[in-house]
């Protein structure tokens, strides 16, 4: 991960200037982000970049907090967030995932731009599994057996965005 981070760092100014390729399809992947979010929601996103997304998207929802491990990259995002009156957002420079342990009452979770950069995906996306699995304990959808070896469902009915969430990570 080092030598991608000196890579990135060194593209970073090149990558914030790149042009979306296929803005027709970024506008809908944000307008859907959107309907999941709710203004009173305490928000993650994970490997945040430049930070246009989460610009955008930040003003939708009552806390935003973004991690990412490339300096120059951050560096961009802190230029872009001084050019705004955007009092909810802050971000910070950790290794990918760490955010959500640091992070108590999360209601999202997001990851736009982070799945080509991983060396072990399913490891990854085991974690996330996890922290999704505590949030839903926390929430009372799920218990843990006594012995931490497995979740049981509660016999209540998540809401409809949660079973999607759930489902999509099988």
């Amino acid at each position: 991960m080092i030598e991608q981070a000196k890579f990135c760092d060194k593209a970073a100014a090149k990558y914030a200037t790149n042009p979306i390729k296929d803005m027709a399809a970024y506008t809908y992947t944000l307008e859907r982000t959107r309907s999941y979010l709710r203004d009173s929601d305490k928000v993650l996103e994970i490997s945040y970049g430049t930070g246009s997304t989460a610009l955008l998207l930040a003003a939708s929802v009552g806390t935003y907090h973004c991690t990412d491990i490339f300096e120059a990259m951050i560096k961009i995002a802190r230029g872009k967030v001084a050019e705004t009156s955007l009092a909810n957002f802050s971000f910070e420079a950790h290794p990918v995932l760490e955010g959500i342990y640091s992070h108590d009452g999360l209601d999202a979770v997001m990851a736009f731009n982070l799945l080509h950069l991983l060396r072990d995906i399913p490891a990854t996306l085991d974690t996330a599994r996890a922290a999704l699995r505590r949030k839903l304990a926390t929430q009372g959808f799920v218990t843990r057996n006594t012995d931490g070896s497995d979740y049981r469902r509660i016999e209540q009915q998540p809401p409809p965005e949660t079973l999607a969430l759930l489902a999509a990570l099988k």
